[in-house]
């Protein structure tokens, strides 16, 4: 009887945990009326001169991992996948020595959870948002300060620029990062990283994403466009239902169990 009370303790345990993190996010997307819809899709590609520089007192000493990074040509990148909050990326970096690095990350875009933060935000964001702002707690969120229009080698585009400053962490003493993105997709365009390193304090070293190649069919963005504001995507109404599925089985497989359980109980009292 003790084992029995514990099994159905652990699962009631579960279940606890199990509803919240099902519901929540829910609640939260029927609360702000919010459409997930990534603005990229599958095959979308951008490429990015990378590379880095280094401004220091003394101009003979350059950092060894400054040395290394400038060795970086270019990285290609292509949406494997991009569903719900979800975007795959499939990177190569190209190397001056005529070698390449191919690897495959990811990004949530409402937490800014993965390795390929801050390489996509969600679509159609504007002045004073948070970008991954279900990232607050783990310090990914950030806000998006001004709009404004920037030309790039395939055109104009409309774009919302971001501005981070730290201080104080482990390996510097400054840390500080511009970030552009095209306000249609949610690409980012331009990526500067200024550092101050702790090991080299007059040491101002400066990293450089800039955008190359473009080429984005925006079906994602076309989604958007084509909903009113308080909708639901259906890839939200797809996870609803799954969610619903999830409990009502729970349920009835509860509801079985304690059912089967008074049926046993019911026949030992007969015999």
């Amino acid at each position: 009887m003790y084992g029995v009370n514990v099994k159905r303790m652990f699962k009631a345990f579960l279940i606890y945990l199990l509803i919240p993190q099902v519901i929540c996010p829910i609640s939260t997307l029927a609360q702000e009326g919010e459409v997930i819809n990534p603005g990229v899709s599958r095959g979308d590609s951008f490429k990015y001169k990378f590379y880095v520089t280094c401004k220091s007192a003394d101009v003979t000493f350059i950092p060894p991992n400054i040395r290394e990074l400038n060795n970086t040509e270019s990285i290609s990148i292509v949406v494997h996948e991009a569903f719900y909050a979800l975007v795959i990326m499939n990177t190569t970096t190209y190397f001056k020595n005529a070698t390449r690095r191919d690897s495959q990350i990811w990004v949530n875009l409402l937490s800014g959870e993965g390795d390929g933060f801050g390489l996509i935000i969600l679509p159609n964001l504007s002045p004073n948002r948070l970008a991954y702002h279900m990232g607050i707690e783990s310090n990914k969120a950030f806000l998006l300060r001004e709009e404004n229009v920037r030309t790039y080698p395939f055109g104009q585009r409309t774009v919302l620029h971001a501005s981070t400053e730290t201080y104080g962490s482990d390996d510097y003493v400054r840390i500080q990062h511009d970030i552009y993105y095209d306000k249609e997709t949610g690409v980012m365009l331009e990526w500067y990283i200024q550092q101050t390193p702790k090991y080299a304090p007059t040491v101002n070293v400066t990293m450089v994403w800039l955008i190359e190649e473009f080429n984005i069919k925006s079906q994602g963005s076309a989604q958007n466009a084509g909903q009113t504001e308080g909708s639901f995507s259906p890839s939200t109404y797809t996870f609803i239902i799954l969610t619903a599925v999830i409990i009502i089985t729970l349920g009835a497989l509860l509801y079985k169990r304690k059912r089967r359980k008074l049926q046993t109980l019911h026949q030992k009292k007969s015999i």
